[in-house]
C-alpha cells in the first residue's frame, strides 16, 4: 500500500502519484495555498539546523503555487516563515519524506495550516485521473 502524497512512479494500481519529474529521492514539492493579500515571500527552513532551504516570491493570492525543493542531508523536518509588509510569521515544524507532495494553507493572517490545500488540481483524484 502507497503512503497518502508520497510519489511513486510504479504504484501498485497502476496509476502514477507523482506527475513531476523533477520531484526524485531527496526533493519534495510543496504546494502553498495563499489566502493573504499580505504575503510577499515564504522561506522554507530545515527544522533541524535553520538552515534556508528555499525562497518563493510573491506567492499567487488565492491560488496554489507549488516549488520543488530539495531535502538535503540530516534534513527530516521543515518550517515556513510567511513574510510580507513588514511582518514574519513562523510555523510549527513539519516532518517531511523524500518524494513528498505538502499541502499547505497560508492564512489570511499569514499563518500556515499543514496539509490543507483547496486547488482541485492538486487533489489526489484529479492526478489520477490526469
Amino acid at each position: 500500500m502507497l503512503a497518502p502524497n508520497v510519489c511513486d512512479q510504479t504504484p501498485a494500481n497502476g496509476y502514477p502519484e507523482c506527475t513531476t519529474p523533477e520531484v526524485r529521492d531527496d526533493n519534495f514539492r510543496l504546494n502553498i495555498f495563499n489566502s493573504s493579500w499580505n504575503t510577499t515571500r515564504i522561506y522554507v527552513h530545515c527544522a533541524e539546523n535553520n538552515r534556508m532551504m528555499s525562497t518563493i516570491n510573491n506567492p499567487t493570492f488565492s491560488s496554489t503555487t507549488s516549488k520543488v525543493v530539495r531535502l538535503g542531508s540530516g534534513c527530516w523536518a521543515i518550517y515556513l516563515i510567511v513574510s510580507g509588509f513588514g511582518r514574519e510569521r513562523r510555523s510549527d515544524s513539519r516532518s517531511v519524506l523524500p518524494n513528498e507532495d505538502i499541502c499547505v494553507n497560508v492564512t489570511q493572517t499569514m499563518d500556515v495550516r499543514w496539509g490543507v490545500c483547496f486547488d482541485q488540481k492538486l487533489t489526489t483524484q484529479s492526478l489520477y485521473e490526469s
